[in-house]
């Protein structure tokens, strides 16, 4: 008995990684049960060069694998081995377009992406998917990594939305900190999720009087939901006087034509 297509779906490529990395591809079980994916196969658009999951590799209800060309991605992404099939010999991935076909033991086609350059991903930065359930041949459902080191194998994709927000709101955890080293409330995480599943983001922290103190945030990739840190140090690298500072938000995509802004005021304190 075969599976039914779509329960296990490509949720990331890396088809034009940075150096000797691997390419690899990585896959998401949407159904209710565990898959063996022992003796499932991996093909680019032509099916003669599909490659066999030789290994035996449980993958949970929800669950990420990795598919690589080797090992080494581990190294590259610090990624938990036990994510990680070795697919060998691997069918190289073109970078300016290509067909990645999923197939399950019985040869029945399970998943299918058809994808372009155009759709996302570059050097070194993976394409992912922004909503699994979403069927793979849908150009609007990828966009290339806002991860920071351009990808996220083994981990939530940092486009991931199945529901999008309502609404742009901007969290600052804690309120009030104090950057003095002691250990205790050094940090302020800025959490801020946005009506959009991609977006380039700016933000910027200003004192009361208006005066920008920090360029926190410069034309970032970003997704849905997503989080940055402040030190409490200003341009020059100084931690900022004790007083009151507004946070300020701008998240732009530019192929919607959608513009979206939001502010929050925190407070750099002395030592609590």
């Amino acid at each position: 008995m075969g599976f039914a297509p779509g329960s296990v779906v490509v949720n990331e490529i890396m088809y034009a990684p940075l150096g000797e990395e691997p390419e690899w591809v990585e896959v998401m079980n949407l159904g209710g049960e565990s898959v063996d994916l022992q003796r499932w196969r991996l093909s680019d658009a032509n099916p003669a060069s599909a490659a066999e999951v030789k290994q035996g590799v449980v993958l949970p209800p929800e669950g990420l694998l990795v598919l690589a060309q080797d090992s080494a991605i581990v190294r590259a992404f610090q990624i938990d081995p036990k994510a990680l099939a070795v697919v060998t010999p691997w069918p190289s991935l073109n970078n300016d377009a290509d067909e990645i076909t999923l197939y399950d033991p019985l040869g029945q086609v399970i998943d299918r992406v058809p994808y372009r350059a155009s759709w996302g991903g570059d050097r070194g930065i993976s394409l992912e998917k922004i909503n699994p359930d979403i069927p793979g041949r849908d150009s609007t459902n990828w966009a290339s990594s806002a991860a920071p080191e351009g990808a996220t194998p083994g981990r939530r994709n940092s486009v991931f939305a199945r529901v999008l927000p309502s609404e742009t709101t901007l969290t600052i955890s804690p309120d009030v900190f104090s950057p003095d080293g002691d250990g205790r409330d050094d940090l302020a995480v800025i959490q801020y999720d946005l009506p959009l599943s991609t977006a380039t983001v700016n933000i910027k922290i200003y004192d009361m009087r208006g005066r920008l103190v920090r360029y926190l945030a410069n034309n970032r990739p970003a997704g849905a939901h997503n989080s940055i840190v402040w030190d409490g140090r200003d341009e020059r690298g100084e931690v900022a006087g004790m007083g009151l500072y507004v946070v300020f938000l701008q998240a732009l995509n530019a192929q919607a034509g959608v513009l979206t802004t939001q502010k929050k005021t925190v407070v750099v304190a002395g030592g609590l």
